[in-house]
């Protein structure tokens, strides 16, 4: 057996993960439905991989048996957990930046009328 579908359903269960958490991220409104729609959305990937490597399903498909081999290794789960929480670090310090960036450019945008009129009053004092 080669272990090529074995890396591409871990490799599509890192990116169904991450996507999802990234949804949860950037969303601005934290209500009950996104974390009910994130959690139902991963269970269903989860669900539909077991159902598809499943013994009773079909002993002939390249997938047989790559749920338990994936889940049942520690390393494989240890590597998905610490890809997840880096990219998850890693998206949230980016929407931090932005946001810093973003109040910085509005503070200095409602500083700038202040420094004009104080040149004025300036000039017309000389």
């Amino acid at each position: 057996m080669s272990y090529f579908e074995l890396t591409g359903m871990t490799a599509l269960f890192v990116v169904t993960l991450q996507a999802n958490i990234k949804v949860l991220i950037f969303t601005h409104s934290f209500k009950a439905f996104s974390f009910i729609a994130v959690f139902v959305s991963i269970t269903a990937y989860l669900f539909c991989y077991l159902v598809i490597t499943s013994p009773d399903y079909a002993r002939l498909s390249p997938l047989y048996n790559t749920f338990s081999l994936a889940f049942g290794n520690i390393h494989i789960l240890l590597t998905v957990l610490v890809t997840t929480t880096l990219l998850s670090l890693l998206d949230l310090s980016y929407q931090q930046f932005r946001h810093f960036a973003y109040h910085r450019a509005l503070l200095e945008y409602s500083k700038m009328p202040l420094k004009l009129s104080s040149e004025v009053q300036t000039e017309a004092i000389s």
